[in-house]
């Protein structure tokens, strides 16, 4: 049961009208975060077989876990238990990203450029481990069939080991504490967790985890905030619709300043109590909001891949009036906030006369960012002058590591692949991508409807009149 409530976890999300009452496991053991759930909107695709599970708090569409289905063989009622107590620590770890935004998406703070956007992010990450390592597993106390509790030995984040244990090697049991060490380690800085050798073997297997994280997201931050940036997110996106007087928020007063540890904190002692407190109309406001921004969001998107002509075969007809009378109406909804007023029509309006106009023409989007993992050398393009280009030595590097980025994802393919009809045209595929010379031989490859989806999407993926989303972008997982 507890698996099948996730799985109507995902279907509520996404749902085009309505929201129905899920139960699900554990989730009123750990304060605020059934009414953090409640405020969704939509979720990022995190189903078994996803092949780009997208992460990005900025969008408010949380990454959300659906463990695979668990069968009826020896050991499947612990497995099933297990799976569904990792699925919802994993859930309150991705939703305490987007709760931890709140200040942005109320008007009343934003990062200072890439630095400032990572020095958040990191912390940020901090904060979310440790809510899913230290609250989370403290509070939901299941006891599998075996006798064993859950969460006791490991948790999702750290398979060999329980972080607490790390933590109890020297002597802290406060969380205010603990919650201090995590957010210095995740932003670079020397903890106690720092051992000598002979000492704390938790506690330094610890503090190599959390630092290679910090290094290994440095690259990865900066291009991810150069992606969100470019299209408006952080300018345009911020200043229209989300400084916007009177927008519904749940941290009216948990100001983002110099000190961001205070900040974090701040939300430890009374964000996550504001929300359990929160009365279901609060929440249904909170869940409005992220409504309509979430579709700005993603209409900036449409709106530069267009301005920029960065579309694959876009519309003979210039649709741009069209995204911008979409984005006009969002805006209008969101001064006039009155909840579930007006948007139908308006998502009906953007879907005939947009979205119909990308399915007809089968646009696609013509260029992305691979930033995590970084591949392909970080961007892909199927347009003239986008860096495959040219005869010398860079553009031939970057040609290459496209080459290479689709030999490992077709060689992927036929893995996959079950009959030796399928294998031999991945085969052919594969020959073909190899025998990608020149850029333009390689944009015709990419130009391939079998392998433009294992780069790019297509522009109807943004269909707000039924609720589904993809980054358009950039993907980052």
């Amino acid at each position: 049961m507890s698996l099948e409530a996730y799985a109507e976890l995902l279907r509520v999300l996404q749902a085009r009208e309505g929201r129905g009452k899920v139960e699900l496991p554990f989730v009123g053991k750990v304060r605020g975060v059934e009414a953090l759930f409640g405020s969704l909107s939509a979720v990022a695709p995190a189903v078994p077989g996803a092949r780009d599970e997208e992460w990005n708090p900025v969008s408010q569409r949380t990454h959300t876990p659906l463990p695979p289905p668990v069968g009826d063989e020896l050991g499947g009622e612990i497995t099933a238990l297990k799976e569904a107590v990792d699925a919802f620590t994993t859930l309150s770890h991705e939703m305490m990203h987007v709760a931890l935004w709140e200040p942005f998406f109320t008007g009343a703070w934003k990062p200072r450029g890439p630095k400032g956007f990572r020095e958040f992010s990191l912390m940020a990450e901090g904060y979310c481990f440790f809510f899913s390592d230290i609250v989370v597993s403290g509070a939901v106390r299941v006891r599998l069939p075996d006798g064993e509790f859950a969460l006791e030995r490991q948790t999702p984040s750290n398979a060999r080991f329980h972080p607490i244990r790390a933590f109890h090697g020297l002597g802290m049991t406060r969380t205010d504490e603990i919650l201090d060490i995590y957010l210095a380690g995740f932003s670079g800085e020397r903890t106690a967790l720092w051992q000598p050798r002979g000492g704390d073997r938790y506690a330094a297997a610890m503090a190599a985890q959390v630092y290679d994280f910090y290094a290994g997201s440095q690259r990865y931050l900066a291009e991810a905030y150069g992606a969100i940036a470019a299209f408006g997110g952080m300018s345009e996106f911020h200043r229209r619709f989300c400084r916007v007087e009177g927008l519904p928020s749940f941290a009216e007063d948990l100001a983002v300043g110099s000190d961001l540890k205070a900040y974090f904190r701040r939300f430890h002692q009374v964000g996550l109590e504001r929300l359990a407190a929160a009365s279901a109309e609060d929440i249904a406001r909170l869940r409005w909001r992220r409504t309509l921004q979430m579709r700005a969001y993603y209409a900036l998107q449409v709106r530069w891949l267009l301005r920029e002509g960065l579309v694959f075969r876009a519309p003979p007809r210039d649709v741009l009036p069209e995204v911008e009378a979409y984005l006009s109406g969002l805006r209008g909804l969101l001064l006039k906030f009155a909840p579930e007023k007006g948007l139908a029509d308006l998502d009906a309006d953007y879907d005939a006369r947009v979205r119909a106009a990308f399915s007809a023409r089968g646009s696609w989007v013509g260029e992305r960012w691979l930033i995590a993992p970084r591949r392909a050398g970080g961007k892909v393009s199927v347009l003239e002058g986008a860096g495959a280009d040219g005869k010398g030595r860079e553009g031939k590097i970057k040609r290459l590591s496209v080459v290479a980025f689709l030999v490992d994802e077709l060689t992927k393919r036929m893995k996959e692949s079950r009959t030796v009809e399928a294998r031999e045209l991945v085969l052919a595929q594969l020959r073909r991508v190899a025998g990608a010379t020149t850029s333009e031989k390689l944009r015709t490859e990419l130009r391939r409807p079998e392998l433009l989806e294992l780069w790019s999407v297509p522009m109807t993926a943004f269909d707000p009149a039924g609720n589904t989303y993809r980054e358009l972008c950039f993907s980052y997982q």
